[in-house]
């Protein structure tokens, strides 16, 4: 590993990461507070925006906390060995799901889900890769009759 600043060890502590997040949750509050539909009165009474503005809130507060409490000058190990290759799986991450989307609803949640969940759980760590192919099945099975019951449809397969 190359040589450590004293900027870059701020920003591997929790203050710094905490820092870095209440930036990022002002600005998801900010966002959501700015967009019309968020405003919007349901027919109980709430406003659509109310359970997102609250947890970005509550996200926000969190962070502001870490900023200032006793263990902000801590570094967690794993933040002390990340390198710059880690932070490419972020945009990688969130590539793959925009992929996932537009397959699911091209090709149907049903035909796409347990591929995709299966890939991820195996990526992440699970051993043999049966035990990721039965979990992205159950997993599949479970959202779509958790969706079924609460009367949302997915995305069917396109031959149907």
């Amino acid at each position: 590993m190359g040589k450590t600043t004293a900027r870059s060890r701020w920003l591997r502590s929790n203050q710094g990461v905490a820092a870095l997040l209440c930036c990022a949750f002002a600005a998801l509050s900010i966002h959501l507070w700015l967009q019309e539909w968020a405003h919007q009165e349901l027919r109980d009474g709430f406003q659509l925006g109310f359970f997102p503005l609250t947890g970005a809130g509550a996200c926000l507060f969190c962070t502001l906390v870490m900023v200032v409490d006793s263990r902000r000058a801590r570094i967690e190990e794993d933040l002390e060995r990340i390198g710059w290759l880690d932070w490419l799986l972020a945009p990688v991450v969130l590539v793959l799901l925009y992929l996932f989307y537009q397959a699911a609803w091209t090709f149907g949640f049903a035909l796409v889900a347990p591929v995709f969940l299966a890939a991820a759980t195996y990526a992440l760590g699970a051993r043999p890769w049966w035990t990721a192919a039965v979990s992205g099945v159950a997993t599949t099975l479970t959202i779509s009759i958790a969706f079924w019951v609460i009367g949302i449809d997915l995305p069917l397969p396109f031959f149907l």
